[in-house]
Order: C-alpha cells, then structure tokens, then sequence
C-alpha cells in the first residue's frame, strides 16, 4: 500500500497530463499491477536473503552437534565416559566449532557459489 500511494503523490505533484493518465482506468489497472508485481518481488527476494542466512546457521548448530555427539561416542567406546570435565568439554567442542562455522560463513566468506553474504 505505502508504494501505491508513493506512486499516487508523484503523479499528483507531478504534470496534469500525467495525473490524468495515472487516473485513466485501463493505466490505472496497469499501474497498480506493476506496483503489486513489484512489492511482491521485494518481499521475495527479502524472504530468501533470511532464510539463507537461517539455513546456514541451522547447518552450522546441527552440524556442531552432530561432530561433538560423535566425539563422545568415540570416547565412549574407548571407555571414557563423558561425565563432569569430559562432558563439559564436548560442550565447549560444541560452541568453539559453531563459533568457528559462523566465522568461515559470514565473517570470513568464501568466493563460490556457496557463499552466504555474497
């Protein structure tokens, strides 16, 4: 609605020829088509800019959890169970990799066609 009455208050402060052309039914319809079209194509473009970054930073925490819960699996079986010190280590493993994927993904980037922010 805010770009309809952008477009509106051109037209008005605009030349009378313009003004009538914007007020002619069939322009009208026109115009109010390719400002709709338009609103849309921003609000899906905007869409897919937040679910990128969303998508990478999901991958990044199950990815993180994925590789520590392995961790703990390897110790488990070689007989250290992950109690207490052990425990709160695969914790911090957990956080300094999803620390370390937001860095490479965001911060740092990568010049593919994977990259986030380019």
């Amino acid at each position: 609605p805010w770009l309809h009455w952008v477009v509106d208050f051109t037209a008005e402060r605009s030349s009378r020829e313009l003004w009538q052309l914007r007020r002619d039914k069939n322009v009208g319809a026109w115009i109010d088509l390719a400002t709709t079209s338009l609103c849309n194509s921003i609000g899906i473009a905007a869409a897919f800019f937040v679910e990128a970054r969303l998508f990478a930073l999901s991958n990044i925490r199950l990815g993180a959890r994925i590789v520590a819960e392995e961790v703990g699996g390897i110790l488990a079986g070689r007989g250290v169970r992950p109690q207490g010190a052990t425990a709160t280590g695969l914790v911090a493993l957990e956080w300094l990799l999803v620390g370390g994927g937001l860095y490479f993904q965001f911060v740092r980037g990568t010049s593919g066609p994977a990259s986030v922010l380019r």
